[in-house]
């Protein structure tokens, strides 16, 4: 009776030990130029399938998960699937992750994602006398073009942060 019991007790310990997933995945999430850990950014994981080379994938939504206080994160799975990605990292006061990342079944990856923080440009612009032409072009690497100029101009852009702005006037 006392070996039964020990039999059933050690079979249901190897039972509720927790068994690592298939595919795991952990990272960090910082900001663009100074590499600061973003925590608390929400991170969007999806699934996928192939089902044959010209027709549309099926993906289906997996899971959510956080960073921590240090901007790190981690995820696994035993879903099956073709494929798994994530598929976007937000946080307010940055712009949203720009390509997904993928990775695959059966693998361990770590990831760094870099998300731009939010800035804004100003840009004041007067009409002078002493410059020929009743109009001025400028353009900039924000991708914001402005055409023509009467006597006065300004605007406030949101523009990605910590990064070089080039403006062309």
């Amino acid at each position: 009776m006392k070996i039964y019991i020990f039999i059933t007790g050690f079979v249901l310990f190897l039972f509720s030990c927790d068994k690592k997933p298939d595919t795991y995945v952990t990272g960090t999430v910082v900001e663009y130029g100074t590499h600061t850990p973003i925590p608390n950014a929400r991170l969007t994981f999806i699934a996928g399938k192939s089902n044959g080379l010209f027709e549309p994938h099926d993906e289906w939504f997996l899971d959510t998960v956080r960073t921590d206080a240090n901007g790190k994160f981690e995820f696994g799975t035993d879903e099956e699937a073709s494929y798994f990605n994530i598929t976007s990292a937000k946080k307010d006061g940055f712009y949203p992750m720009h390509d997904p990342e993928f990775f695959y079944p059966g693998s361990e990856e770590n990831f760094e994602i870099v998300l731009d923080p939010f800035a804004w440009l100003e840009i004041e612009a007067i009409d002078v006398d002493s410059i020929e032409g009743e109009y001025i072009l400028f353009d900039g690497t924000y991708l914001k073009q402005y055409t023509p100029l009467e006597d006065y101009f300004k605007t406030i852009d949101d523009v990605k942060g910590n990064r070089y702005i080039y403006i062309y006037i």
